[in-house]
C-alpha cells in the first residue's frame, strides 16, 4: 500500500511538471504567434507604401513592432526588412550583407578590436533619408559603423 502511495504521488508529481511545461511551451508559441499580422491587419497607407517601394515583391511576413509595422521579404534573393509608421513612412529598411561587402576600414576595426571574434550577422541599414549603415553582431554586441566604416556606437538592434 505505501509503495503504490509513493508511486501515485510520484506519478501526480511528474504529471504535474509536464502540464506545466506544456503550458509554458503553449504560452510562447501563442505570444509568438500574435507579433504575426495578417495582411487584412496592416494599414492600408503601409501596404500602399511597401507596394511602391517594391514593385513585384510578393507578400511579405508582417509583424508589428511597437507603433511600426515590419514587411520581411526577400528581394533579389537578398531577406530584407523594412519598417513603416502607420501613416506609410518608411521607417529604416535593412538587408543581409556579406563581411566582403563591408567598407575596409570596417574589417579593420573588427581585425584590430575583436580579432579572432565570430561576426554572428552583417546589415546594411538605410534610413528614409538614404544615410547607410552597417550592423556587425559580434559576441552578443551590435556595432555601428557609418557608410565609410567609421564606428559610430554600440547598440542592441536585431
Amino acid at each position: 500500500m505505501e509503495a503504490t502511495l509513493s508511486y501515485l504521488m510520484l506519478f501526480n508529481l511528474t504529471t504535474m511538471k509536464k502540464i506545466t511545461l506544456l503550458g509554458i511551451l503553449l504560452f510562447f508559441v501563442v505570444s509568438t504567434q500574435a507579433q504575426r499580422l495578417e495582411i487584412r491587419e496592416v494599414p492600408e497607407a503601409v501596404m500602399i507604401a511597401f507596394r511602391k517601394a517594391n514593385p513585384g515583391v510578393g507578400n511579405p511576413q508582417w509583424r508589428k513592432d511597437k507603433e511600426n509595422y515590419q514587411a520581411k521579404c526577400m528581394v533579389n534573393k537578398t531577406p530584407r526588412t523594412f519598417t513603416y509608421t502607420k501613416s506609410g513612412t518608411p521607417v529604416v529598411k535593412d538587408a543581409k550583407a556579406a563581411m566582403e561587402a563591408l567598407p575596409g576600414a570596417v574589417r579593420e576595426y573588427l581585425d584590430r578590436n575583436h580579432h579572432g571574434a565570430v561576426v554572428d550577422k552583417v546589415l546594411r541599414i538605410i534610413n528614409p533619408k538614404g544615410t547607410v549603415n552597417y550592423a556587425v553582431e559580434i559576441n552578443g554586441s551590435d556595432l555601428i559603423f557609418d557608410a565609410n566604416g567609421k564606428y559610430l556606437k554600440t547598440q542592441k538592434i536585431f
